[in-house]
């Protein structure tokens, strides 16, 4: 029978957190920031994760150690609370010097990094239940504001609550990290690595656990058990990172963010992911009332913009609220299956974007249905396009 479910560095070894620096095993509470990597797994291709956001973080001048995160909105970077707040301190406050170095949208550290993949950041929004000494590492989730935006695809986060996001145990999903390669690595990785991960049961984790520490309602779990050597998982280094599904339409979408494992050594698994959709709310709503790069559900304006007997290209007018946003255009005709368009607008702030219906029927009305979605609402609008 579980005694507590507080999560304390007294309680819990700090290199069962998934942080990054070596100095931070032996000194969790001042140097937090370096406890996770993945050990294991495969190489990232370039390219497939154009969010993957390795974080250097300091407080001033003092390396605090480093981080994984994901690029959630245009000047937003999804990581760890644990990452960038004193967790050594009553109420795990956010560095007051707190300055992050952001290299974002690369799979490597070496050579010559080209500017448009480095940002920083000095403002941290985290949630507001996060205390380490108090109540361990539940609402372990926070977002990074940048100095500027950065052009790179972000992750789509769920809605705060979408249960959409309650994945079933089996479910493959992916980590990306910058952290270690395992308990015997040293230092930050070179190269983003990937594992494949399966979702495992809340019931089953929490029967597992060796700290008494998981939380179904705000944490997933995800790796092997019974506990295995030499497979694939989160260590040093990783904390902060994603943890990605694939949905039905094709879509990535962040489930969780690395946060702790169950083996301190990082020698097995499984690892434990804060679930953003379950505790995201606070966060996005604070984010939402930011002064200098706010978020907001998206808004748009759509209209045909060229007609041809067998197609018609609609343009839409939106701003996409500094979130990654998703598009979808369904289109019929009278007597006619509907037919779907979707794609992402990206997360910037005013966008185009020309869609084109195809396989049309000439001189013939399709009512038209055009949505935008991102993690804080959606937008919808119809327009009747007739080909010529």
């Amino acid at each position: 029978m579980p005694v507590s479910r507080v999560l304390t560095w007294a309680a819990l070894p700090a290199a069962a957190l998934s942080l990054g620096v070596g100095a931070a095993l032996a000194a969790p509470a001042a140097n937090n920031a370096d406890l996770l990597r993945i050990r294991g797994g495969e190489v990232a291709v370039d390219g497939s994760h154009p969010y993957a956001a390795l974080l250097e973080i300091r407080d001033g001048v003092r390396l605090i150690g480093h981080c994984s995160g994901a690029l959630v909105g245009a000047r937003w970077v999804a990581t760890a609370a644990h990452c960038v707040t004193d967790i050594g301190r009553p109420g795990s406050p956010v560095w007051p010097g707190l300055r992050v170095s952001a290299t974002i949208g690369t799979v490597t550290r070496q050579g010559d990094l080209p500017a448009a993949s480095q940002a920083s950041g000095s403002a941290a929004v985290v949630h507001p239940g996060f205390d380490l000494i108090g109540s361990g590492l539940g609402a372990d989730f926070a977002m990074v504001r940048l100095d500027r935006p950065v052009r790179a695809a972000a992750l789509p986060l769920f809605a705060p609550g979408d249960p959409t996001s309650l994945v079933p145990a089996g479910t493959p999903a992916t980590t990306i990290g910058w952290g270690l390669e395992g308990p015997d690595g040293m230092g930050v990785s070179n190269q983003l690595r990937e594992a494949a991960l399966p979702i495992l049961a809340d019931t089953t984790c929490g029967e597992a656990d060796p700290f008494d520490a998981f939380d179904g309602p705000s944490m997933v779990c995800a790796g092997f058990l019974p506990p295995t050597p030499d497979v694939a998982g989160t260590c040093q280094g990783d904390s902060g990172g994603p943890l990605i599904v694939t949905m039905p339409s094709g879509e990535s979408r962040l489930l969780g963010i690395a946060s702790w494992g169950f083996d301190s050594s990082c020698a097995t698994g499984p690892d434990v992911f804060t679930e953003v959709p379950a505790v995201s709310a606070p966060v996005l709503a604070a984010a939402a009332a930011d002064p200098v790069a706010p978020l907001a559900p998206p808004s748009m304006s759509a209209r045909a913009i060229s007609y041809r007997p067998d197609a018609a290209n609609v343009m839409l007018s939106a701003d996409a609220g500094e979130l990654a946003t998703r598009y979808t255009v369904d289109y019929t005709s009278p007597g006619a299956a509907t037919r779907q368009l979707a794609g992402s607008l990206g997360a910037g702030g005013q966008t185009r974007k020309v869609v084109r219906l195809r396989a049309l029927t000439g001189a013939t009305t399709y009512d038209v249905r055009v949505t935008l979605t991102n993690a804080l609402g959606s937008v919808s609008t119809n327009l009747a396009v007739t080909t010529r």
